[in-house]
């Protein structure tokens, strides 16, 4: 099979023995490879349709196995070639995949943040998530409605001087409206928007100067 892998396609994967055709491609010709990987996708399997206990259960395993786990492997094909493979490099080792999944919060350095919160709640509509009083801190939260992140406006970060933040990048359906909605709000902006290689998008500035992007996609 493949590029020669000795070994038999154990009965309880399909006939096509799609786990060790997505090793073999990934595992660009390495045995450890394609044997790290297969041992993952094992794993992954386990999990997915649990382990058959003997023959009897090999036909009932492989239905389960066609049906659940062929997308997932699919998928991590994918991945797999995307990433070149190093998604299992520390698996011999004993290493393992982290477990980090999002960007939660990002800060925004601000000299005062009353002002700031009534600039990106009130002129930009965003959602006020959390204002706590946390002394000597207070928390202020903000973010688009349904967004999976957020931002805070913080005075307290030495390093971070108000007005100090770039390359913040904020998605719209439809920039050209929120331009022309904001601008009558009397929010500041570079200029208008304008068509890039990859997004048409414009530059606005919050009230201590932070500027945002606000991006629309091609």
């Amino acid at each position: 099979m493949g590029r020669g892998w000795p070994r038999e396609v154990p009965p309880w994967f399909d006939a096509d023995g799609d786990a060790w055709l997505v090793a073999d491609e990934v595992g660009a010709g390495s045995p450890q490879a394609v044997e790290d990987i297969v041992d993952a996708l094992y794993r992954e399997r386990d999990v997915t349709c649990g382990r058959p206990s003997g023959r009897a259960d090999v036909a009932q395993y492989t239905a389960a196995a066609s049906r659940r786990l062929r997308p997932s492997l699919h998928a991590a094909a994918v991945a797999l070639a995307a990433e070149g493979g190093t998604r299992f490099a520390g698996l011999a080792a004993g290493g393992e995949e982290m477990a980090i999944k999002n960007v939660a919060v990002v800060s925004v350095p601000v000299s005062d943040q009353e002002r700031a919160k009534t600039f990106y709640v009130d002129k930009l509509g965003f959602e006020l998530q959390a204002d706590q009083s946390m002394p000597p801190l207070r928390w202020i939260r903000v973010g688009p409605k349904g967004g999976a992140t957020a931002l805070t406006l913080v005075d307290w970060f030495d390093s971070m001087p108000a007005g100090s933040l770039r390359g913040l990048v904020v998605t719209t359906d439809d920039l050209q409206g929120d331009y022309e909605r904001l601008k009558a709000k009397g929010v500041e902006f570079d200029g208008p928007p304008k068509k890039q290689p990859w997004a048409t998008e414009t530059v606005l500035h919050d009230p201590d100067g932070n500027r945002i992007v606000l991006q629309q996609a091609a």
